[in-house]
C-alpha cells in the first residue's frame, strides 16, 4: 500500500481551498527541506531534500519565467487586498538547516 505524506496532503488542500479553489487567484509556494548532495535515492517519495543542481535549475527557470519572490507575510497581504499576484512566488525552507543558507541563499 502506497503511504501518502499527511504533511504534503494538508498543503495542497490548504492551498486550494484556503485560496477559493481553483479558479482563485494563487500565489505559489514552494517548500524546501534541505538543498545538498547527498539524496538517499532508495524511496524518492519521501525524499525532502533537493540537489543544488536542481535548485539552482529550478531557481533559474522561476527567474527567466518573470516570477518574483516575496516573503509570505507580503503574500498575505496581496491576497487579502485582492493585488495581482501574477508571477510572484513565495520560496520557504523547513528545519533551518544550515545548507539552507550555506547552499541555497548564497
Amino acid at each position: 500500500m502506497r503511504k501518502y505524506r499527511l504533511d504534503r496532503a494538508i498543503s495542497e488542500s490548504i492551498g486550494y481551498f484556503g485560496s477559493g479553489g481553483a479558479s482563485a487567484v494563487r500565489i505559489p509556494i514552494l517548500m524546501y527541506h534541505g538543498i545538498r548532495k547527498e539524496i538517499s535515492g532508495l524511496r524518492p517519495y519521501y525524499e525532502t531534500h533537493t540537489e543544488p543542481e536542481v535548485f539552482e535549475t529550478q531557481m533559474r527557470w522561476l527567474s527567466e519565467q518573470g516570477y518574483t519572490s516575496m516573503s509570505l507575510e507580503s503574500a498575505r497581504r496581496q491576497l487579502a487586498g485582492n493585488a495581482n499576484c501574477e508571477k510572484h512566488v513565495v520560496i520557504t525552507f523547513d528545519d533551518g538547516y544550515r545548507d539552507a543558507y550555506s547552499t541555497a541563499i548564497q
